[in-house]
């Protein structure tokens, strides 16, 4: 049997529009902004950490600020939470479209960098949680979301250090837990 790719996406209309649109905001903030402000912006909202100038980005990691302008799962939850604030009188299932539609678009304007991801998945599921009925149970989320990540790309727990380290905290959750 032999394994033929039949598409790689380039010719989808939603992936199009977005990148588009990231373009777009990219090209804005560049009229817009000097640097650093331009950099910080375009590495936080839309994930291009190659924006900030080198000279600027080695400034934050001598003082260990790096991190806070670099897209990761933070970002996802300070998004996630803004988004839960403007939609506290909607509907359950409203909130979970929406806020579906919302992450996979933030997902695909940043580049789908694999904390986003994993952060992306987790957000979702606790925005599934109520709509099952259910509480979002942290190390549960946490569990599910790295047992998908696996699913699809075994090879992410030697490449992508980030699930390493979430699933390790996973299991010393999960000791932690069955002990009290």
């Amino acid at each position: 049997m032999k394994i033929q790719k039949i598409s790689s996406g380039e010719n989808n209309k939603i992936y199009i529009f977005i990148y588009g649109l990231r373009t777009k905001i990219y090209t804005n903030f560049k009229k817009i902004f000097s640097q650093p402000k331009q950099g910080i912006l375009s590495a936080i909202i839309l994930g291009l950490k190659r924006a900030i100038p080198d000279d600027f980005m080695k400034k934050l990691r001598i003082i260990g600020l790096s991190h806070i302008v670099v897209i990761s799962g933070f970002h996802v939850a300070v998004m996630i939470k803004i988004f839960q604030s403007i939609s506290l009188f909607w509907s359950k299932k409203i909130v979970f479209i929406v806020g579906t539609l919302f992450l996979l678009c933030f997902v695909i304007l940043t580049g789908g960098a694999p904390s986003v991801i994993r952060a992306s998945i987790m957000a979702w599921l606790f925005l599934l949680a109520p709509i099952l009925g259910r509480k979002g149970k942290i190390t549960n989320i946490l569990f599910f979301t790295v047992f998908l990540m696996i699913l699809e790309n075994p090879l992410i727990l030697v490449y992508d250090v980030s699930a390493e380290k979430t699933s390790r905290i996973m299991k010393i959750c999960r000791q932690y837990l069955t002990h009290i």
